[in-house]
């Protein structure tokens, strides 16, 4: 899923750190075209850590020693006063200031949702104190997408209420807060540095219009209906039928592996549906109790009827909570539509999900009757109709000579792009295309059948960006020394030491860690090798 470019705002590089933050807040609000020129550069945790500071990662040498003061201390347990009623009330709010924490956009926090998060760094238990005693204990989260080249800024923010706060005196506050709205970013009245917080102008985004009092519940009714029967399992693989969201942002699939190095609660990035959803949007009903929607223009409905809206709110974000990151901040960053076509929309793509999960599953049953593990595997109707003539490159390339299951390739081998010229290493491999019909047609070229084998390839471009492809044989073949010049380069991908060992050079594959994957035969030979 590809993110709309009017979500976000690319960041300008070559700026030295303190005026990469006064710019930031300086360069708002939107330009002529559109879009924000924010300040900012260098990888998504340089960036975080100029902007943020310690606020989003912890300094694990620091941490040890203000867990150790925060003991000398007892923590005053406290609930914040005014909420969101009394900010709008509020001449800050009338003004639309809110103070803002910035964070990586895979932290993105939907309305209903809750997290929890400890500051220490005195600028912002400062604003956390300020935050609860002058704006009615609401702030803004604003995010930072890292495509792998450049960094951008969400133009959407999540407004959240502190609901409780933990004073640990020097180690800063332990405080929970949920998210209560979203925002659209204006520019800032206060600027952000290294030593103080800052304040943006903000206009909050209705979550429902007028039309939505008469036709959401219906919406939400189908949406429900679909969640309950939701089946996306697919053939030949554990995971999720969708592509990380983290490899959807250009950035790494894999969460660290000490949470306790986080300052702030954490959830998936992947996408997955295998939830109890009735007490989940339940718990997301309870999480939204007695926060005034913002309806259009300030409509004023009854309670019966913003009881309705918010349970349809609530099954909404549910379901797109669950989905993968890039869906997510698709959805959040959608100011123009209403919550009807919202939800309408997010119904209609998972019901695609699941024909093509449906379609895959059908698939595979079909192919149980035959030896999957073999070449005498049938042929799909495509490489039928081709195998009736000579082999044509550009047909070779679309794979129109492949067959599902005929694996060219074994996990750990080196491959090479036919065109790009990528050198890649194979991590997991599949009898046919395991994604849906929409991210075919995105991403593969006109023509091409995904009736034939894929893998997950660990790339390292040129650039240094790592990235897990899921890439078609058809299109790739073995590293080559007669082609490619002597032996393969060392894939540096960060995920390798996960799944490989030693690196034979001389024949151009890594050793499988699993020892499923290091038995694994080539059963067909690449399209243009075949006799």
């Amino acid at each position: 899923m590809l993110l709309p470019k009017a979500a976000f705002a690319p960041l300008p590089s070559g700026l030295p750190r303190v005026q990469r933050e006064s710019a930031l807040s300086r360069n708002l609000p939107l330009s002529g075209s559109g879009t924000w020129t924010v300040a900012g550069t260098g990888a998504l945790l340089a960036g975080l850590q100029a902007c943020v500071g310690r606020t989003v990662l912890t300094d694990s040498r620091r941490a040890p020693r203000l867990l150790r003061r925060s003991r000398r201390r007892v923590g005053v347990m406290c609930r914040s006063d005014g909420g969101l009623v009394a900010w709008r009330s509020s001449e800050v709010g009338q003004k639309g200031e809110l103070p803002v924490i910035l964070f990586p956009a895979e932290d993105l926090l939907l309305v209903g949702q809750t997290k929890q998060m400890h500051l220490f760094e005195p600028r912002w238990v400062d604003m956390v104190d300020s935050a609860r005693g002058l704006y009615g204990g609401i702030f803004a989260l604003i995010y930072i997408i890292n495509d792998g080249r450049n960094l951008s800024v969400l133009r959407v923010a999540t407004v959240v209420e502190v609901t409780a706060c933990n004073n640990l005196g020097e180690a800063g506050r332990q405080l929970t807060v949920r998210a209560v709205a979203r925002c659209s970013l204006e520019g800032f009245s206060k600027e952000i540095s290294e030593d103080t917080w800052g304040v943006a102008k903000v206009s909050e985004i209705p979550e429902a219009f007028m039309e939505d009092t008469t036709c959401a519940n219906d919406a939400q009714r189908g949406l429900m209906a679909l969640l309950e029967n939701l089946d996306l399992t697919v053939p030949g693989s554990t995971e999720s039928s969708r592509p990380s969201g983290a490899a959807a942002l250009g950035t790494e699939e894999k969460q660290p592996e000490s949470p306790r190095l986080w300052t702030h609660q954490r959830g998936s990035i992947e996408e997955d549906f295998t939830v109890q959803w009735t007490s989940f949007i339940a718990g997301m009903q309870s999480t939204l109790s007695g926060i005034p929607l913002n309806l259009e223009n300030g409509m004023p409905v009854d309670t019966e009827t913003e009881k309705d809206l918010i349970q349809v709110v609530a099954t909404y974000y549910a379901a797109l909570s669950r989905s993968d990151i890039s869906v997510r901040i698709e959805f959040f960053s959608d100011c123009k539509r209403s919550l009807t076509e919202r939800v309408e929309d997010l119904s209609k793509q998972l019901e695609e999900k699941q024909g093509m999960a449906r379609a895959r599953r059908a698939i595979a049953s079909a192919l149980e009757s035959t030896d999957t593990e073999s070449t005498g595997t049938k042929a799909s109707p495509v490489s039928e109709k081709a195998e009736a003539g000579p082999r044509d490159p550009k047909l070779g390339f679309l794979g129109h000579y492949e067959q599902p299951g005929a694996y060219a390739f074994r996990v750990g081998d080196v491959v090479v792009h036919r065109r790009h010229r990528q050198v890649g290493v194979v991590a997991e491999r599949f009898r046919v295309c395991t994604l849906s019909e929409e991210w075919h047609a995105m991403n593969c070229p006109k023509g091409m059948t995904a009736w034939q084998p894929f893998y997950t390839i660990l790339v390292l471009l040129p650039t240094g960006q790592a990235i897990a492809r899921h890439g078609a044989q058809s299109s790739h073949r073995r590293w080559d020394r007669a082609l490619d010049g002597g032996d393969p380069p060392d894939v540096q991908h960060p995920d390798m030491p996960q799944f490989f060992g030693e690196f034979d050079a001389a024949a151009a594959r890594y050793e499988p860690l699993d020892e499923a994957a290091a038995a694994q035969e080539v059963l067909a030979p690449e399209w243009d090798k075949a006799s």
